[in-house]
């Protein structure tokens, strides 16, 4: 719930506060392993969802410039990726478009894919 999110950001919000090269390390590895196919196929759906959680926590506390380094250095990754969540359950596909979403609008992006998310606690 809030809660969790609350802490979830304070703890990273502290962490890029101290080094900000760090929160960039813990992206990296969090972006790929959202983008691992046997993370996407075997992990169990509460994990996955974890995860994005903290993806959009850490993207919340990024500069600008971070963003664009971070767009710049794992859109193509994070893109190619997405094969393997459209090819998971129902689910899993579900939040992989809204992680994907979330990403897309967090880099700047201004034309978002019309992909139809249907699951309404994901939105």
């Amino acid at each position: 719930g809030i809660e969790e999110e609350n802490v979830l950001h304070n703890l990273f919000g502290y962490i890029h506060s101290i080094s900000p090269d760090r929160m960039l390390k813990i992206q990296r590895r969090a972006f790929l392993l959202l983008v691992d196919p046997t993370f996407i196929e075997h992990a169990v759906y509460t994990d996955q969802l974890n995860l994005c959680k903290c993806v959009c926590v850490t993207l919340s506390v990024n500069k600008e410039v971070e963003l664009l380094e971070l767009k710049r250095n794992y859109m193509p990754l994070l893109m190619k990726g997405m094969v393997h969540w459209f090819d998971s359950t129902l689910n899993k596909r579900n939040l992989g478009m809204s992680m994907m979403l979330v990403i897309l609008q967090r880099f700047g992006e201004d034309q978002l894919p019309e992909w139809k998310v249907q699951d309404p606690h994901l939105h």
